[in-house]
């Protein structure tokens, strides 16, 4: 996490940042002639806030160790890179720059500039609308920022109705030089593309967190910061804690985030839609008594993160120290890459990589306005429709009892699933909380068998399922073919089908 005063000897005497907030007019980052500052726009140094005046002009306090960015307005747009990146609202002021580091760290700053403009441009923003959520990608080669870029990427570029896109953290594995490439890749997908840290991102080859985040800040931009869109607040948290060479990581948000957080949250009404976005779930997160202090007295909030690789719902109540009139919603979001690109490769040479939970690789779409939210899950690469496994025999004995197991890969314990043999009357299925996905099961005995996959990458170990339902049928079916069907009513009131025939054989 980025620390607001510098690390050294003596502390830094604080120096006076200046500069404005403008419409861009001609798109060229430069504020020229006749372009108007924007008037009451939020800048930041990290920790606090400050708003423009009538000419758009800011002034902020700064350390040797200072992000500055202006929060993007409601009908007003980012100017974007040429990978569809925000760019041209921060600045970083690092004078002196990091040590050599292996992925390059941030170079010299040089003095303070005299003045520091940030530009956006005009445009009018809908008041509904629908984000891509990608959870980790997380690729450690080429290899795999192609299997990235030939599954998800070229799904979601075939899309014409998304605003932006979020990567939720594991951009890369570790080897921040794939960036770039993968950035390249992603642009492709023809929308603005937001980037959220993970602990996969940063720079190991430093001694402690200070300095963490340095190639993270050179390419991509700040670690944490906020934009509006459509009456909609979208919160970046970098909650990744870096302890050390050889020492791993942790949760956290440090106490200059904290209060930068609690600085913006006062900024922002309390009814108004706020989607926060961070890597690590909040169940890690050590400051999460503080966090949800913050967070008080909000009724529109909602909450995402990946870093599991699987697809979970966590409802916060009082038990977990939420005081809201109704549960917060944390979603801990699927992963593009699935099980770490692991497994047998499919028809395009690209790892099954079926997620932990026995749910397939994939990603969020997001529907938002400021009246709330709904959310669905998109397996890569297969139709809209598919969002659950039914898990059953073949074949049967008519003496036996049929059992059913449904993985309803985007499932809360707020959903209903039933099943229903041919056309017959729908029974209510019994939910699994936890369980483990049967079909998962036997892919890594399988594994264990010696018998796949034959690419020698193995699945990781079963994760608990909170999204599975069991249901049976009484020995006494007739023989021959069934239809069997299971029905899912999902959180926002959508239903699901499923289907399976099986075949039962005398006794």
């Amino acid at each position: 996490m980025v620390a607001f005063l510098a690390v050294g000897a003596a502390a830094q005497v604080p120096q006076q940042a200046t500069g404005s907030v403008f419409e861009d007019r001609n798109n060229n980052g430069q504020r020229d002639a006749g372009e108007p500052g924007l008037r009451g726009v939020l800048v930041s140094n990290g920790r606090e806030f400050t708003r423009t005046d009538r000419g758009g002009r800011w002034n902020l306090s700064v350390s040797d160790d200072t992000v500055l960015f202006a929060i993007k307005p409601t009908d007003f747009a980012y100017r974007l890179d040429a990978n569809n990146k925000p760019t041209g609202y921060f600045y970083i002021h690092r004078p002196m720059g990091t040590a050599a580091l292996r992925y390059g760290g941030l170079p010299a700053t040089g003095p303070l500039p005299t003045r520091i403009d940030f530009a956006f441009t005009r445009k009018k923003e809908p008041r509904q609308f629908r984000v891509a959520f990608f959870g980790d990608t997380q690729p450690y080669n080429l290899d795999q920022v192609q299997f990235t870029a030939q599954d998800a990427i070229a799904e979601v570029a075939g899309r014409n109705d998304l605003a932006f896109g979020v990567s939720l953290g594991d951009v890369v594995g570790d080897n921040l030089s794939l960036l770039p490439p993968l950035m390249q890749a992603k642009r492709t997908m023809g929308v603005p593309w937001h980037y959220v840290l993970g602990n996969h991102d940063i720079d190991f080859d430093v001694p402690d967190d200070k300095d963490s985040t340095a190639t993270w800040r050179r390419i991509i931009g700040p670690p944490y910061y906020a934009f509006v869109y459509g009456n909609v607040w979208f919160i970046v948290l970098e909650n990744v804690d870096y302890r050390g060479q050889g020492k791993g990581y942790g949760t956290g948000l440090n106490e200059t985030q904290l209060t930068w957080l609690g600085n913006l949250l006062q900024e922002i009404p309390k009814d108004r839609m706020t989607v926060i976005m961070q890597h690590i779930p909040i169940t890690e997160l050590k400051e999460r008594a503080q966090f949800f202090a913050l967070l008080s007295g909000r009724p529109n909030t909602f909450s995402i993160a990946a870093h599991w690789h699987v697809n979970r719902h966590i409802f916060f109540g009082k038990e977990e120290g939420w005081t809201g009139a109704k549960p917060h919603h944390h979603l801990v979001a699927a992963t593009v890459c699935g099980s770490w690109w692991n497994g047998e490769l499919d028809e395009l040479g690209i790892p099954h990589s079926m997620m932990r939970d026995g749910g397939p690789r994939g990603y969020i779409l997001g529907n938002f306005s400021a009246r709330g939210y709904d959310l669905q899950f998109k397996a890569t690469r297969r139709p809209a429709d598919y969002q659950m496994n039914i898990d059953a025999p073949h074949r049967i004995k008519t003496s036996e009892r049929l059992n059913v197991t449904a993985n309803f890969f985007f499932g809360t314990q707020f959903c209903k699933l039933e099943m229903r043999l041919n056309d017959g009357a729908w029974a209510t299925m019994r939910a699994m909380a936890p369980g483990k996905d049967p079909f998962y099961q036997r892919l890594k005995d399988l594994e264990a068998a010696k018998k796949i996959p034959a690419t020698g990458r193995a699945l990781p170990g079963l994760y608990d399922n909170f999204h599975m339902w069991q249901g049976s049928v009484a020995p006494g079916l007739p023989t021959g073919g069934h239809r069997l069907e299971v029905r899912a009513t999902d959180l926002f009131g959508r239903t699901h089908t499923a289907r399976r025939v099986l075949w039962v054989d005398p006794s």
